[in-house]
């Protein structure tokens, strides 16, 4: 099934609130609850506004062996930030009681849990549900800026300037960069390398097999880069999609053609399934002066060079859209659809795409940006007119408004997490005044919807959007390419890297 795609966008202003569920426990066996089990936390599950400086109580079905009492009997952490200090006490014979050694930072989620190794006096086991969460008042009081200092030009630049191109970071520590526009509509059949010591360009001797851009790139588990669909100038001005692929070898620098996609694709995403293969998903071809959109997906068998359909539809028809591995077995997919806003989730063993609740109010995103915290939760960032920031929660399986948006209404930026719970948003095209932007936002987890963004002194020398940003091996991010905002001029070749 397809659409074709009528982009229309509406304003919005609503802010969700965060709605947190349980992670789930250990189990007490078959036959009905286990006997000995958590009965209540304090503060619930899904608590918001706790005061920083509450004490964490939970209430047994049982006493408790004091024997089976030890400082981890309750631990309090924050995701991506390890366990709170404090002290575990038996206040009453089911009660026990854990006390932060300090204020908990504010506009936080906290996640609680009991010990699997507490018995009750009666020699049972812990069962049942063992992990609740809540967020604490406020705002994060500890939210670290990066410094303006840390982002600055690479020592080369570009050997050719290029937007809409692929960048991905090779098993040796090289970043190939891949086709893309050059100026107007006009597209690259060239390639070339980063070197991350010396911070120079080198143009790939071998050309690829097809010009292309707004294609998809993907590294492979031996190491090789699949290259599939994107754009080509069939004639001055005039574009059109392709199904070709192909694979360049980092040994030998060279690119071979491999099976064709059963549609030509443009603007679709790719991801690296865990047996090898690669997965296409959604993308658009050119019919007339409209866009059809898909909302099929093929697969790619490195063995047997060949595609094939995936069994599965998404729910709705993307492109220009993004898919986020969650780490836990999950692809999320956002963005990238007219009249449809919901995202999908895939599961990566059933195959199967599941529709997410739309949040309030929240309109069409193309060209929006995604990552995810080291905690599994994500953002989606932008790609509509007023720079929204969604918020996905993993353990609920909500979408939710942040009502804490970008300093821009960005599209075509990039979002990369340059801590554990936080994001660095960069440049982007503004969605309304089509200004290609410099500037940079912090996306910091956090907040009475998941996170928090913040305006940073991180800024570009030019503008910057519809560029690539890639992490290097040794941790910094490497800008690469953009959009030109002057007519008939090459797009842009400069390069810069952020130090985290």
């Amino acid at each position: 099934m397809t659409m074709t795609r009528t982009v229309s966008r509406s304003l919005f202003a609503s802010v969700a609130l965060l709605a947190l569920a349980a992670c789930g426990g250990g189990g007490g066996g078959g036959g009905g609850a286990p006997a000995f089990r958590v009965q209540t936390f304090a503060p619930g599950d899904g608590a918001q506004s706790v005061a920083r400086d509450a004490v964490v109580r939970i209430t047994l079905t049982q006493a408790v062996d004091p024997a089976s009492v030890t400082p981890t009997s309750i631990t309090l952490a924050i995701s991506g930030k390890g366990n709170l200090s404090g002290s575990v006490t038996l206040v009453a014979p089911d009660v026990l009681e854990f006390a932060p050694a300090a204020l908990m930072r504010g506009g936080t989620t906290h996640f609680v849990t009991a010990s699997a190794f507490l018995r009750s006096t009666t020699g049972a086991a812990l069962g049942g549900d063992r992990t609740s969460a809540f967020l604490t008042t406020g705002s994060p009081s500890d939210v670290i800026l990066p410094s303006p200092n840390a982002l600055r030009e690479t020592a080369g630049h570009l050997q050719i300037g290029r937007r809409h191109h692929t960048a991905t970071r090779l098993t040796d520590g090289r970043v190939l960069i891949a086709g893309g526009f050059t100026i107007n509509t006009q597209v690259t059949d060239r390639a070339e390398t980063f070197a991350p010591g010396s911070e120079v360009f080198t143009l790939v001797s071998a050309t690829m097999r097809h010009p292309r851009a707004g294609h998809t790139a993907m590294k492979l588990q031996d190491g090789r880069v699949l290259l599939a669909g994107g754009s080509y100038e069939v004639g001055a001005g005039t574009l059109n999609s392709q199904s070709s692929a192909e694979v360049f070898d980092p040994t030998t620098n060279t690119f071979t053609d491999t099976g064709s996609m059963a549609l030509n694709r443009t603007d679709a995403a790719a991801l690296l399934l865990p047996d090898g293969r690669v997965l296409v998903t959604g993308g658009s071809r050119p019919v007339g002066a409209f866009l059809e959109d898909f909302d099929d997906a093929e697969v790619w068998s490195p063995w047997a060079d060949t595609w094939t359909p995936w069994p599965n539809l998404m729910s709705h028809v993307r492109a220009t859209h993004g898919a986020l591995d969650l780490g836990d077995g999950r692809v999320l997919l956002a963005g990238g659809a007219a009249g449809d806003t919901r995202a999908d989730l895939l599961s990566l063993s059933a195959g199967t795409f599941t529709p997410v609740a739309e949040p309030p109010a929240d309109s069409d995103r193309f060209g929006a940006c995604m990552e995810r915290f080291a905690s599994g939760h994500a953002i989606v960032a932008g790609g509509d007119s007023l720079g929204s920031v969604l918020y996905f929660d993993t353990f609920s399986n909500t979408m939710l408004q942040t009502g804490s948006g970008l300093n821009g209404a960005r599209t075509y930026a990039t979002a990369t997490r340059i801590d554990d719970d936080r994001i660095l948003v960069a440049g982007g095209l503004d969605a309304n005044t089509n200004f290609v932007l410099s500037t940079c936002d912090l996306v910091a987890q956090g907040g009475v919807a998941g996170s928090r963004t913040f305006a940073t002194q991180v800024h570009f020398t030019l503008g910057i959007a519809d560029h690539t940003a890639t992490v290097l091996l040794d941790g910094r991010i490497l800008y690469a390419g953009g959009l030109n905002p002057t007519g008939g001029a090459s797009e842009r070749n400069h390069a810069y890297v952020f130090q985290p």
